[in-house]
């Protein structure tokens, strides 16, 4: 029974040893950083969580990077649909200039001209309908990747939310299994002390309640 009471304890320190691992890499800290916590002194009823459902979900929807990233790449979209139209608007060239001619048979051998020269690339203009089909196909596909992201963050919340709650109550569980397994153990201690129990069954009870 004792041999069975040390495995169990082997195991809760091999968890208590992943759990470790696992908090130092959420921290961003090396695997080999040895590190303290300083429990705070707090009741369970702490433990409730004070942020509504929605209001979870918004923050982290504004804070996870996936959603910035679609919401650049639909800017990104969005600006090459803008150049595309802008490539078919004709170009425009101005010019300017003084002119001199030296036959003396001229009233006016002096003058300045100016005047203005449009061009307008053909090729864009028919490149056009399949450059804007593509954009807006970018734009849709854009638009159904942010409402997937959005739907699965929805999702990772409530989850969390669920997981959280039964975890707590399994904490509020174990004080609650704490709090009888210390209570056993002083009477153990005491009827140990006066003859009445071994001192086989307060060592039980002692590894029990570690």
């Amino acid at each position: 029974e004792l041999i069975d009471i040390k495995q169990d304890i082997q195991q809760m320190l091999r968890e208590l040893k992943t759990a470790k691992i696992q908090l130092a890499a959420l921290m961003n800290l090396p695997p080999e950083r040895d590190y303290n916590l300083v429990i705070p002194e707090r009741r369970l009823s702490h433990l409730k969580i004070r942020i509504p459902g929605d209001e979870m979900v918004r923050l982290a929807l504004q804070n996870r990077p996936e959603m910035r990233e679609l919401a650049y790449q639909g800017r990104i979209s969005e600006q090459e649909a803008e150049a595309a139209l802008l490539e078919l608007l004709p170009g425009i060239q101005l010019y300017a200039g003084s002119n001199f001619d030296s036959n003396d048979f001229l009233i006016d051998n002096n003058w300045v001209s100016w005047g203005a020269k449009a061009s307008w690339n053909v090729m864009k203009l028919f490149q056009y309908p399949a450059r804007k089909a593509v954009t807006d196909a970018e734009l849709r596909l854009n638009d159904q990747r942010s409402l997937a992201m959005t739907m699965a963050i929805m999702t990772q919340v409530a989850v969390a939310r669920t997981r959280y709650h039964y975890l707590r109550k399994s904490a509020e569980t174990a004080a609650q299994y704490n709090s009888v397994q210390q209570k056993l153990l002083n009477q153990l201690r005491a009827s140990e002390t006066s003859g009445a129990e071994s001192e086989q069954a307060l060592i039980r009870e002692e590894m029990n309640a570690l």
